[in-house]
């Protein structure tokens, strides 16, 4: 073999021999690089501090208890931590709305114009930008906020990350701008406390509009034994109240015949059986005098009577209950339900 063969062969050798670059997947050229500017604020300004002393001073900065140039920088990392907060989770739809009532509307109400006292009492002239009772009046804001519409609303989403006197900007302001700004910010906090008072009492306002939607919110407000919730919840919120008033005393017979064990009777009778003065299976207290029997007996007109006076007439006719008329008689089953859940089997059936 020729020098010059030999040489033009081995050099094609090494040509074959040299790889090509392998394509990045796809997948990986959509990840976000990771590096210096995809950390926190605070991470970041800590990798520029050399040494274990200014990491101690960063400490000491961050739990604002330096002066001067470190404690308005401290004064706004901690904001920075709430500014970059999204209220809305990834992943969610529209938010829903809570369901109100005017008992806790007038609750919420009243939180509000507390916070509208607290921050009317932080006078600019006197309290500093950075002063503890500024951030401790912008915590209690968020949470009655949380409190009061829940965090699914759009009352969190629109003001549910709230700071009062946020600066806009980290780096270029001294003292003076800063108080300056926090100055300005106290009228728009005050503004923002009255807009949500004023949505609230519109709410107030809708619930009055009508007996019924005033009946719709009361429901919602009851403290219901689960029984009896699972049982007409739906139907008295769909407007069935016929149905939602059969449903709740259908249940409320289910659960006597549960906790009593006794199966094979049923209505007024099951109640009379089960709850006997003389010799009930279920008692509501220790039958030890007269009064004892006396509520025993009481009692048992009770349930006997919701069988006879609400579970028979909707089970054989079509007339259908008011609004308020069957949130009255639901409860009542409820308060019963209640009464039997914490009464004792004494015998068995």
């Amino acid at each position: 073999m020729s020098y010059e063969r030999e040489r033009t062969q081995g050099r094609d050798v090494a040509a074959s021999r040299v790889r090509e670059p392998r394509p990045r997947p796809r997948e990986a050229l959509a990840r976000p690089r990771s590096g210096y500017f995809r950390m926190p604020l605070e991470l970041r300004w800590r990798r520029t501090i050399a040494g274990r002393n200014r990491e101690r001073k960063f400490s000491a900065i961050h739990e604002g208890s330096c002066g001067g140039w470190a404690g308005r920088l401290g004064w706004v990392l901690r904001r920075q931590e709430v500014s970059m907060m999204s209220p809305r989770r990834s992943g969610q739809g529209e938010p829903e709305p809570r369901r109100f009532t005017p008992a806790r509307i007038d609750s919420g109400i009243r939180k509000l114009k507390r916070r509208i006292e607290e921050v009317t009492s932080l006078d600019p002239r006197a309290v500093r930008f950075d002063d503890a009772r500024v951030e401790n009046a912008s915590r209690n804001i968020r949470a009655d906020i949380i409190e009061i519409f829940g965090d699914d609303s759009q009352e969190y989403f629109a003001h549910g990350a709230h700071s009062i006197g946020n600066p806009q900007s980290v780096a270029g302001m001294d003292d003076d701008e800063y108080q300056h700004y926090f100055a300005e910010e106290l009228p728009n906090t005050l503004l923002m406390l009255e807009g949500l008072i004023k949505r609230l009492e519109e709410k107030r306002e809708d619930l009055g509009g009508g007996k019924t939607a005033l009946a719709q919110a009361s429901f919602e407000g009851l403290d219901l034994h689960p029984r009896i919730t699972s049982a007409c919840a739906e139907l008295y919120r769909n407007q069935h109240y016929r149905n939602a008033v059969l449903d709740a005393s259908l249940a409320l017979q289910d659960y006597v015949k549960e906790r009593s064990r006794c199966r094979e009777r049923d209505g007024a009778d099951l109640m009379r059986y089960v709850f006997s003065a003389n010799n009930p299976i279920v008692a509501f207290n220790g039958l030890a005098d007269e009064t004892d029997r006396s509520e025993q007996e009481g009692m048992m007109h009770l349930f006997e009577g919701v069988m006879l006076a609400l579970r028979n007439p909707r089970a054989h006719t079509l007339s259908d209950d008011s609004p308020e008329q069957a949130l009255k008689y639901i409860a009542l089953m409820s308060l019963l339900a209640k009464r039997l859940e914490a009464a004792k089997r004494v015998r068995e059936p």
